[in-house]
C-alpha cells in the first residue's frame, strides 16, 4: 500500500503578501478563535491562507492524512487542516504554515488540542523544528514509513522500535480506524454490529465479557473465512491491551510505594 510522503514546508505564501500575513499572525496570537471567527474583520484573508495552505499539503503528502495515512479526496471541504501545535494552546503559530499539515477529519479530531512536544514543561518561543522535538510522527519532519506501516490487513502498525508509532496511534486514536477496517471483512449484514463490539471489547477488563464477545464474533465470521483470521487478529491485540493495563497497574502501585 501507499502511504504519505514528508511534505516539504511551505515558506512563501502567494496568495498573501506579507503585510496581509503579519496581520493574521499578530490578531490570531490574540486570539484562536480567529481561525473560524465569520465576523473577523479579516475573514477573507483567513480564508486565502487557509485555501492555500491546505492545497500545497495536500499535493505534498501524496494527498494522504499526514497521521494515518489514508486516502484523501481532491475537495479541500472533506479534510481539515491540522495545526501540529494546537491553535488554541499556540495560537502564536496558528497562522505559521509550517505549523500546519493536513489530516483526515478523525485523525485531526481525535488529537484534538493533545500535547504533543516531547518536553511539555517548556514552552517554545519558535516552532521547533527537529524531529526529537516531537512524540508524534511530525508531517514535515519524519517519513511515515520509518514509523508506521499497513500490515496484512490493512491496519495501521507501529515500526518496531519506534516511540512515535505507538504515540501516534494512541493520540489519533487509530485503533478505531483499524477496527473499522477489520469489521469490512465479515458478511455486510453483520458489519455494523461486529465493529460495534469490537469497540467495547478493546474496553473490557472482565475475562468472560471478552470471551463471550469473541464467541459472538467466532459465531459471525463462519459465513466469511477471512474473518476468523481477523478475529484471532484482535484477540491477540485484546491481550496485548490487557498486559499493558496490568503492566501500567504495577507501576502505578509501585510508584505510590516509593
Amino acid at each position: 500500500m501507499t502511504f504519505r510522503e514528508k511534505a516539504a514546508r511551505l515558506t512563501q505564501l502567494t496568495t498573501l503578501d506579507d503585510v496581509e500575513h503579519g496581520t493574521l499572525k499578530t490578531d490570531g496570537a490574540q486570539n484562536h478563535h480567529l481561525w473560524s471567527d465569520t465576523q473577523y474583520p479579516h475573514r477573507q484573508l483567513v480564508n486565502r491562507f487557509r485555501a492555500e495552505v491546505k492545497d500545497h499539503y495536500f499535493w505534498q503528502q501524496r494527498f494522504r492524512c499526514c497521521y494515518c495515512s489514508t486516502e484523501l479526496q481532491p475537495n479541500a471541504r472533506v479534510y481539515d487542516a491540522e495545526h501540529i501545535l494546537d491553535k488554541s494552546g499556540f495560537p502564536e503559530f496558528m497562522f505559521h504554515p509550517e505549523n500546519i499539515a493536513v489530516a483526515c477529519v478523525i485523525c485531526n479530531t481525535h488529537k484534538s488540542a493533545k500535547s504533543v512536544l516531547t518536553d511539555g514543561t517548556v514552552r517554545p518561543q519558535t516552532i521547533p523544528g527537529t524531529s526529537t522535538d516531537y512524540k508524534i510522527l511530525h508531517p514535515h519532519l519524519d517519513e511515515w514509513d520509518h514509523h508506521l506501516s499497513f500490515d496484512e490487513i490493512g491496519r495501521i502498525a507501529p515500526i518496531p522500535g519506534s516511540t512515535k508509532g505507538p504515540k501516534t496511534i494512541s493520540i489519533c486514536a487509530m485503533d478505531g480506524i483499524n477496527l473499522l477496517r477489520l469489521s469490512g471483512h465479515f458478511a455486510a449484514k453483520y458489519r455494523k454490529r461486529v465493529y460495534e463490539m469490537m469497540c467495547k471489547v478493546v474496553t473490557y477488563v472482565s475475562p468472560s465479557k471478552i470471551d463471550d464477545t469473541f464467541r459472538i464474533m467466532r459465531e459471525l465470521a463462519e459465513q466469511s473465512p477471512d474473518a476468523l483470521a481477523v478475529v484471532a487478529t484482535l484477540k491477540d491485540r485484546v491481550a496485548q491491551l490487557q498486559a499493558q493495563r496490568a503492566a501500567d497497574a504495577a507501576a502505578a502501585r509501585a510508584a505510590q510505594v516509593s
